[in-house]
């Protein structure tokens, strides 16, 4: 979610959007109503501070029974499969 400032809070309080930015959230600056500029926070050290992660919590269930290899790694063997141009190797 972005925050939002208009031109003349941005006037009136220069540093609202650095503390926005600061804190890891993305800001839009608009001006009569209308979208002007975008800016968005540096990424550092894997994340951004303050982002929230829609998954992050979230509880997939316990894995299949049976399941031998990871399906993660059967999705990059295959994209790797795909860009070297060899056919299903299974």
């Amino acid at each position: 979610m972005s925050k939002e400032l208009t031109v003349e809070e941005l006037r009136e309080r220069p540093d609202a959007l650095i503390e926005a930015i600061d804190e890891g959230e993305p800001v839009t600056i608009t001006r009569d109503g209308k979208e002007i500029a975008t800016t968005s926070p540096v990424w550092r050290g894997g994340k951004y501070k303050g982002v929230r992660y829609p998954f992050r919590d979230f509880d997939f269930g316990p894995r299949p029974k049976g399941l031998t290899t990871d399906p993660a790694q059967l999705i990059i063997d295959e994209r790797e499969r795909e860009r070297s141009g060899k056919k299903h190797g299974l």
